[in-house]
């Protein structure tokens, strides 16, 4: 399975990592990538993510993009199992290609977690 995470803002992308890590799959593989990237280099890259993907590892991608640049790459789009955008300082996701029910499962458990984040006092 493929997952990428997409959005302007490195801690959002850093904390959706760890959420998705620690309650669904310790083992899975973090990959960076970003969009200064050209579609030959990502296809080059996204070439090595599958054969990764083959040896029957998950891969998590953390898609980087400018906070002017809304569009995500075709190939991440149609490579990803399940791509889930965030716009700069949001924690609030926007599926922009879902994985079935589980989808609407790890989006809720992360917005219960971001609200129980929220309501804590420091």
């Amino acid at each position: 399975m493929i997952i990428t995470i997409a959005s302007s803002d490195k801690l959002t992308l850093s904390m959706f990592g760890d959420f998705y890590k620690s309650l669904y799959s310790l083992d899975i593989k973090m990959i960076d990538l970003n969009c200064l990237y050209s579609e030959d280099v990502l296809a080059i890259k996204i070439k090595e993510i599958l054969e990764i993907g083959r040896k029957g590892r998950d891969i998590f991608i953390r898609y980087k993009m400018k906070t002017q640049t809304k569009e995500i790459s075709p190939i991440l789009i149609e490579k990803s199992d399940l791509l889930i955008k965030f716009d700069i300082f949001s924690t609030e996701p926007e599926i922009i290609k879902g994985c079935g029910s589980n989808t609407s499962i790890i989006i809720d458990r992360w917005k219960k977690n971001i609200e129980q984040i929220n309501q804590q006092k420091f």
